[in-house]
C-alpha cells in the first residue's frame, strides 16, 4: 500500500517559469504531476493565450500528468460578506473553474480564508465584537454553499487545514458528510515552531480520514516550515501508513524550489522503504 503513495506524488509549482516547463520537469524527475500555485504571477491564468493552453494540454497528455490547482491563500476569503468584494471573489472562482476544465485539472485546493480582526485591549483580548461572530458563521456557510453549487461536482474541492478553527470545522462537516467537498491535510502545519502539535486539528483529520483526498508534505526544521521532507522533525511514520490505506488522490510536496522538491521525493522514497522493512507499515 505504501508504494502506491509514490505513484501520486506531485510538487507545488511556484518557482517555475511556466506550467508547461513544470509539467516536463515533473515527468523527467519521477513526479506524477504538479499542483499549480495560482497566486504566483507567472500562473495568472487570464494571461494564457490559446496556443499556450494548447501547449500545456499537450505536455500533460504526453506525460499523462496529474494537475491540480491551489487557489489564492487569503485573497479569496469565504468569510467575505461585502457585496462587491464577494462578487469579485466568485468571479475569480468561476474563471478558475473554466481554466481548470481547459487544462484538465481534477482537483481544486482552497483555504477558507480568515475574518477581519479588530483586537481589543481587554483581558482576555477579543479579535472582534461578539455580535460579529454570528455574521461570519452565516456568511461562511452561505458562501461555501455558493461555491459547492458553482463547482457542481465537476472537480474535487479540497479544503486545506490552514486556518481551520472550531467554527469552520462545524460548518464544513455537513458538506464533508454529504460528499460535496473533501479535505487537504497539510501535516506539518499542525505543528508550531516549537513542534507542538495541534491535537484538535489532528483528531479532526483522523476522524475524517475517509474524506481526505489530498496531503501536503513538507518538514519543519529549526522552527521553519516548508523544508525538505526528511530533513526536519516531522515523524512521517505516524501518518503515511494510515494515509496509504485511505482514498488519497494526491500527495503534493510543498517544498521550493523544485530541486528541493526532488530531494524531498528521494527522501520520501527512503522513508517508505524504511517503513516497509521495519514492520511499521503494518
Amino acid at each position: 500500500m505504501l508504494e502506491n503513495i509514490l505513484k501520486k506524488v506531485t510538487y507545488h509549482a511556484a518557482y517555475d517559469d511556466s506550467l508547461a516547463d513544470a509539467l516536463s520537469f515533473a515527468a523527467e524527475s519521477g513526479f506524477a504531476g504538479v499542483q499549480v500555485a495560482l497566486e504566483a504571477p507567472q500562473f495568472f491564468f487570464e494571461k494564457y493565450a490559446p496556443q499556450q493552453l494548447a501547449e500545456i494540454v499537450g505536455v500533460r497528455n504526453r506525460h499523462k500528468s496529474l494537475v491540480s490547482l491551489h487557489g489564492p491563500s487569503q485573497m479569496c476569503s469565504l468569510y467575505e460578506g461585502n457585496l462587491y468584494l464577494g462578487q469579485g471573489i466568485f468571479n475569480y472562482f468561476r474563471a478558475m473553474c473554466t481554466f481548470a476544465h481547459k487544462i484538465g485539472a481534477g482537483t481544486l485546493v482552497l483555504h477558507l480564508g480568515s475574518t477581519t480582526a479588530f483586537r481589543s485591549d481587554d483581558a482576555p483580548s477579543l479579535q472582534m465584537p461578539r455580535n460579529m461572530l454570528a455574521f461570519y458563521r452565516t456568511t461562511l456557510r452561505e458562501n461555501f454553499q455558493r461555491l459547492v453549487d458553482l463547482v457542481a461536482g465537476r472537480f474535487t474541492v479540497c479544503v486545506e487545514l490552514f486556518d481551520l478553527n472550531l467554527t469552520a470545522m462545524d460548518i464544513l462537516q455537513p458538506f464533508l458528510d454529504a460528499g460535496k467537498v473533501f479535505l487537504c491535510w497539510d501535516i506539518a502545519r499542525m505543528y508550531n515552531q516549537k513542534m507542538m502539535c495541534n491535537q484538535q486539528l489532528e483528531e479532526y483529520f483522523w476522524s475524517n480520514l475517509p474524506k481526505v483526498r489530498q496531503v501536503h508534505l513538507h518538514d519543519v526544521r529549526d522552527g521553519n516550515h516548508y523544508c525538505v521532507v526528511g530533513s526536519g522533525e516531522i515523524d512521517f511514520s505516524r501518518y503515511l501508513p494510515r494515509l496509504a490505506e485511505a482514498d488519497v488522490l494526491e500527495y503534493c510536496i510543498e517544498v521550493h524550489p523544485r530541486e528541493k522538491a526532488q530531494k524531498s521525493l528521494d527522501n520520501l522514497k527512503s522513508i517508505i522503504y524504511g517503513l516497509q522493512h521495519s514492520g511499521k507499515a503494518d
